[in-house]
C-alpha cells in the first residue's frame, strides 16, 4: 500500500499467482486526496510493458484509493479462470471492494481512476471487469476478448453509489459473454449527477459479444443521454433481449450512429390481442370468459417480447406473474384461476368466470412481477366486458359462487339423474323416483316401524318378568308332586331358555350388524337347546323307563341328561366359532321389490346343517312322544303342542326367507311374533297348567278340610 509514494513498474512478467485468501494483486491506497498541477493529477503510478498470466486466486488485480494507475502495453491473460468452473478455493478475506471486480476498482476522490493504453485483456472471468466509485476510467487502443463478466465488463449503478466517468477510444471488444450488458452494464444513472460525468465510447468495435439475458453490448437503465457511441461498429452481437442494446425505455437509449432498430430492445410498452380475438365480450353473471384470448407484448421498437419456455432450468424469479382482476370489486368478482404467468410468446387469459351485477367492467391482467425485466411501462393489460341482465324465466339467478353476488345460469348435473329432474347445479329432484341423493343415485333405506318395535319390546319385557315369576314359583313348589315329577331342574332350564328366546326377540328390533347376526344366531339356538333339549331328555327318560324291553327298567341319569343338553348347545356354538374364523357371517345390502335398501344377515350355507340338526331333534322327540302315548298322564307332559308350534314357526321363517317380496323388516317382525307365540305356548302348556293343577288340588284339599271341621262340630 502506498500513500505519498508513487509506483513505477516496467518490463516485468508474472506467470501464476495464487493466494489462500482473496487478495488484490496491487493495492494503491492513500488517505490524502489527489491533487492537480498544470491541469494533471499528480499522484499517478505507472506500469509499462507488463504481462500477467494465470492468476488463480480471486481478488481484484488493482485496487486504487485517491490515486491513478496508468498501464501501457500490458497483457492480462487467464485471470480467475476458476470462476467459470466454480472451483475457486480462496477464502474470503472480508476486505471491502476486493471481490467486487476482477481488473480494477477505483474509489476515493474524483481524480482517481485507471488508464489503459494499447493493452490486452484475454480470458478474464468474474462478476465485473472494472468498478468505480467517483473515479474515472480511460481505455485506448486496447482489446478485451474471450472473457466472461456476469454483470458486464464495465458496471455502474448510481443507486449503489457507483459513479464516475468512462472514456473508451479505438478499442475492440470481441467474443465476450455475460448475463447482463456484456461490455457496459449501467442499470441506473442519476439525472442529478454532474453532466461532466460523460460516458463516451468512440471508434470502438464490438464483435461476437453475447448476453444470455439482456444487452449483447450494453444495458442502459435510465437517463441514457449521457452515453454516446460515435463512430462505433457492431458486428454479430447477440442477446435474448437486445442484441446490441437493451434499455428500460426509449428515453434511456444512448446516442448511436447507424444502429439497426432490430438490435435494440426495451421493456414492454404495448400489447396486441391475438388467438381468439373478441371485439365485444358479452356474458351473463357467472359465465366463463371466452377461452383462447392471448396477448403478445412489444417494446418501443415494435419487437415482440418472448418469455421463457424451458421448464428444465427456469427460475421462479424469471417468471412474469399476473393476477386477473376486475375494476369494480364491489359489483363484480373474478372466480377461478386468477393467478398465472406469461409463457413463450404470450400472456394467455386463464379460464376464469366473472360474476356481478349487470354493467360494463374492465377486466385486467395485472402484472405482479416482471421476471427478468426491471418493470413494464404498463402494469396491466385491460379488456372491456359487459355483464347482461339475467332472464329469470329461462335461467336461475342465485348466489352460488359468492355470498352476495348472484350468478345467472342454467342448471347442469354432471351425472345422470336416473329418472329424476336436474333442478340446480349437480342437484336432482328425486320425488318422482323411489331414490334419493344428490343425483338420485342412492337407494332409500327401508325403515322399521318404531311403534311396532316399542310394542314388541314391551311385550317381550313383560314375558321376561312373567318367566322370572315362574322361576320363583317353580322353586317354591319344587317339592310338589306336579313339579317334582316333571323334573324341577329341567323346568328351570326350560324357563332360562325361554328368557333367552325372548331376549333374542328384543334384539331382532335392532339395526343389523355382524355382531348382532352372531348374537341372534347364538341366542335363538341356545334357547332352542335349553327348551327342547330339556323336553327331549325328559321324554327320553320316560321312554326308557316304560318302553324299555329289558327286565330291569332303568331311566336316564341326570348327568347324561345334562350332557345331552350341553352337547346340543355346544354344537351351535362350535358352528358359530367356525363361521367367525372363516368369516361365514356378514351383513349385506338387499333390496325390496320397490327398490328400497335394507341390511340382512348373510349366513354361510352350513347354517342349513344347524337347522337340520334342530329339525332332527324335534322329529326324534315326536317319535318318542308317540311311543309313550299310553303311559299314564301323570308321568308325562303335554310336550307336543310347543314342538308343533316351533315346527310351524321354523317352516314359516324358511318360507319367508326365500320370498323376495317379503322384506327383512317384516321377516323380523314375524320372527319376533313367532318367538313370542312359541314362548307363550310353552309357558302355558308346561307351567300354567301345572300351577292351575296345584291351585285346584290345594283348593279341593282346603274345602275337604273345612267340611271335616264342620262335621266334627255338628
Amino acid at each position: 500500500m502506498f500513500d505519498t509514494a508513487l509506483l513505477t513498474l516496467s518490463n516485468f512478467e508474472l506467470d501464476y499467482f495464487e493466494s489462500k485468501t482473496t487478495k488484490e494483486f496491487l493495492n494503491f491506497e492513500s488517505e490524502k486526496k489527489n491533487y492537480v498541477e498544470n491541469g494533471m493529477a499528480q499522484r499517478i503510478s505507472t506500469i509499462t510493458n507488463c504481462k500477467v498470466t494465470n492468476v488463480i486466486s480471486r481478488g481484484v488485480l488493482f485496487r486504487i484509493k485517491n490515486g491513478v494507475f496508468s498501464m501501457t502495453n500490458c497483457e492480462f491473460r487467464n485471470i480467475h479462470e476458476c470462476y467459470m468452473y466454480n472451483n475457486c478455493t480462496s477464502i474470503s478475506s472480508g476486505k471491502p471492494y476486493v471481490e467486487d471486480a476482477e481488473l480494477l476498482i477505483g474509489y476515493g476522490d474524483d481524480l482517481g481512476g485507471g488508464y489503459f493504453y494499447t493493452s490486452i485483456i484475454d480470458r478474464m472471468f468474474g462478476n465485473n471487469g472494472i468498478l468505480i466509485y467517483t473515479a474515472k476510467i480511460s481505455v485506448t487502443t486496447s482489446t478485451i476478448s474471450n472473457s466472461y463478466f456476469k454483470n458486464g465488463f464495465l458496471h455502474m449503478d448510481e443507486k449503489h453509489l457507483e459513479g464516475g466517468g468512462y472514456s473508451i477510444t479505438s478499442s475492440t471488444f470481441e467474443n465476450n459473454t455475460s448475463e447482463y450488458g456484456t461490455i457496459f452494464n449501467f442499470p441506473y444513472i442519476n439525472p442529478k449527477t454532474e453532466k461532466n460525468s460523460i460516458i463516451n465510447f468512440s471508434s470502438c468495435k464490438f464483435i461476437n459479444n453475447t448476453a444470455s439475458k439482456f444487452g449483447g453490448v450494453i444495458l442502459s437503465g435510465v437517463n441514457g443521454d449521457r452515453i454516446a457511441f460515435p463512430d462505433c461498429i457492431f458486428i454479430n452481437n447477440h442477446a435474448k433481449f437486445g442484441n446490441v442494446v437493451y434499455a428500460h425505455s426509449k428515453d434511456a437509449l444512448p446516442s448511436f450512429e447507424n444502429l439497426d432498430s432490430t438490435d435494440i430492445s426495451t421493456t414492454p410498452v404495448d400489447y396486441k390481442m391475438f388467438g381468439n380475438i373478441v371485439e365485444d365480450i358479452l356474458i351473463l353473471s357467472g359465465d366463463r370468459i371466452p377461452e383462447g384470448i392471448m396477448f403478445k407484448l412489444y417494446d418501443d421498437f415494435g419487437n415482440q417480447i418472448y418469455f421463457s419456455k424451458e421448464t428444465s432450468n427456469i427460475q421462479y424469479e424469471d417468471l412474469v406473474l399476473f393476477n386477473v382482476e376486475v375494476n369494480d370489486t364491489y359489483n363484480a368478482k373474478v372466480i377461478g384461476q386468477t393467478k398465472d404467468y406469461c409463457w413463450d410468446e404470450a400472456c394467455i387469459l386463464p379460464p376464469v368466470n366473472v360474476i356481478g351485477n349487470p354493467g360494463i367492467y374492465t377486466l385486467s391482467l395485472k402484472f405482479k412481477s416482471f421476471g427478468m425485466y426491471p418493470y413494464f411501462a404498463k402494469d396491466s393489460i385491460d379488456i372491456e366486458i359487459e355483464i347482461r341482465k339475467c332472464n329469470e324465466r329461462k335461467y336461475l339467478y342465485q348466489a352460488i359462487d359468492d355470498a352476495y353476488l348472484k350468478s345467472c345460469y342454467e342448471p347442469k348435473c354432471e351425472y345422470n339423474c336416473n329418472g329424476g329432474i336436474c333442478v340446480n347445479n349437480d342437484l336432482c329432484d328425486c320425488t318422482k323416483v323411489n331414490l334419493k341423493g344428490q343425483f338420485c343415485n342412492e337407494y332409500i333405506k327401508l325403515e322399521k316401524y318404531p311403534i311396532l318395535d316399542t310394542f314388541f319390546i314391551v311385550v317381550a319385557s313383560v314375558i321376561i318378568v312373567i318367566i322370572i315369576g315362574l322361576i320363583v314359583m317353580t322353586t317354591y313348589f319344587r317339592k310338589h308332586t306336579a313339579i317334582k315329577g316333571s323334573g324341577y331342574e329341567f323346568l328351570i332350564i326350560i324357563l332360562i331358555g325361554l328368557i333367552i328366546n325372548t331376549v333374542n326377540a328384543i334384539f331382532l328390533t335392532f339395526e343389523k350388524t355382524t355382531y348382532l347376526c352372531y348374537q341372534t344366531y347364538l341366542l335363538s339356538n341356545t334357547g332352542f337347546s335349553f327348551v327342547f333339549g330339556s323336553i327331549f331328555v325328559k321324554t327320553f327318560r320316560i321312554y326308557k323307563i316304560f318302553c324299555n324291553r329289558k327286565k330291569l327298567k332303568m331311566g336316564l341319569k341326570k348327568k347324561k341328561m345334562y350332557l345331552i343338553i350341553i352337547s346340543m348347545t355346544l354344537f351351535h356354538w362350535m358352528m358359530a366359532l367356525l363361521w367367525f374364523h372363516f368369516r361365514g357371517i356378514k351383513v349385506e345390502d338387499d333390496y325390496t321389490v320397490d327398490e328400497k335398501v335394507y341390511e340382512r344377515c348373510k349366513y354361510h350355507q352350513s347354517k342349513n346343517i344347524s337347522s337340520l340338526f334342530n329339525f332332527v331333534i324335534l322329529i326324534v322327540e315326536f317319535f318318542i312322544s308317540y311311543s309313550i302315548r299310553k303311559v299314564d298322564k301323570k308321568y308325562k307332559e303335554a310336550l307336543l303342542i310347543p314342538a308343533y308350534v316351533y315346527i310351524l314357526y321354523m317352516l314359516l321363517m324358511y318360507f319367508m326367507e326365500n320370498q323376495k317380496e317379503i322384506n327383512v323388516v317384516m321377516r323380523d317382525y314375524f320372527d319376533i311374533a313367532g318367538t313370542i307365540t312359541n314362548t307363550l305356548v310353552s309357558i302355558y302348556d308346561l307351567f300354567i297348567i301345572k300351577f292351575i293343577e296345584i291351585y285346584t288340588v290345594k283348593h279341593i284339599h282346603n274345602s275337604l278340610n273345612s267340611i271335616k271341621r264342620v262335621s266334627r262340630r255338628v
